[in-house]
């Protein structure tokens, strides 16, 4: 399981960002910000991001976790 980051999480809550949809699928990497541009996530950023679209924190999107990032998800990527 994907260990909690709070501070990222409280940034990612607080600036309103999203996963970045590509073809309908969040390739794990980037992040919607509020202005409609998108950004390149740090690592701690990516993982809690996952963690939120797992706990269905965006439910349009929460599908749209690709399978790579669900299986990296579910095999216990503590990192």
């Amino acid at each position: 399981m994907i260990r909690e980051r709070p501070q990222c999480r409280r940034v990612i809550q607080e600036q309103g960002l999203k996963p970045y949809l590509v073809d309908g699928e969040w390739d794990g990497l980037y992040c919607l910000n509020p202005d409609g541009t998108h950004s390149e996530m740090s690592d701690g950023f990516r993982k809690q991001m996952k963690k939120m679209v797992a706990e269905g924190h965006w439910a349009s999107t929460e599908s749209q976790l690709s399978q790579k990032d669900n299986d990296s998800y579910c095999e216990g990527d503590s990192k």
